[in-house]
């Protein structure tokens, strides 16, 4: 037996749009280390690792597809103001 899960972070989709209006969004993707949200596409990808033969070694795991989100980092402008560092 088998048994892994995709964690997803904040996902492009319609129904995001639709509770989150545009700044929201930008400020979001502004705080991802990889610079925007996820696509339906990112979270697939790592669904299609999982059921492949690459991960067969793969057991038990929590992969999280988000970018980096849950590393907490900051936009640039947030970090240096929130430190007080000039920049």
């Amino acid at each position: 037996m088998n048994v892994n899960a995709v964690c997803p972070g904040p996902v492009q989709t319609p129904m995001l749009a639709a509770v989150a209006d545009e700044e929201t969004l930008r400020t979001r993707s502004r705080s991802i280390p990889r610079g925007r949200l996820s696509t339906p596409e990112d979270q697939a990808g790592a669904v299609l690792y999982l059921a492949s033969d690459h991960a067969s070694m793969v057991c038990g795991q929590a992969l999280d597809v988000d970018g980096g989100a849950l590393l907490g980092w900051y936009d640039p402008e947030t970090y240096f103001r929130r430190r007080g560092a000039p920049r």
